[in-house]
């Protein structure tokens, strides 16, 4: 795998989380228990609370919203696509010194 096909998974990824975040419905995301066992426990929010309602957000490119629910969540996905882009990087590389 080439880095230009490194590249094209990192977008087929995004662009396949972009096509989810259309076709979930609004409710599903909004309306559902919360999932965060610190909130359960301790009754606050931890730095991960929104994270998900975050992420379907800026998905469909709202981006003010995204930022309201959870501000780390312009790192978090800068983060992990770096992280993916350089997993598959890497793994070109092993597989062609082979």
């Amino acid at each position: 795998m080439k880095v230009y096909q490194a590249t094209a998974v990192v977008f087929a990824v995004l662009g396949a989380g972009i096509l989810v975040a259309h076709v979930v419905p609004y409710d599903w995301v909004h309306n559902g228990p919360t999932l965060c066992l610190w909130k359960r426990f301790f009754g606050f929010e931890c730095w991960g609370c929104g994270g998900t309602r975050a992420l379907y957000h800026l998905l469909r490119g709202e981006f003010k919203v995204a930022y309201h629910y959870n501000r780390l969540i312009f790192l978090i996905v800068a983060l992990a696509i770096f992280a993916l882009f350089n997993y598959l990087r890497k793994s070109t590389r092993i597989r062609d010194s082979q």
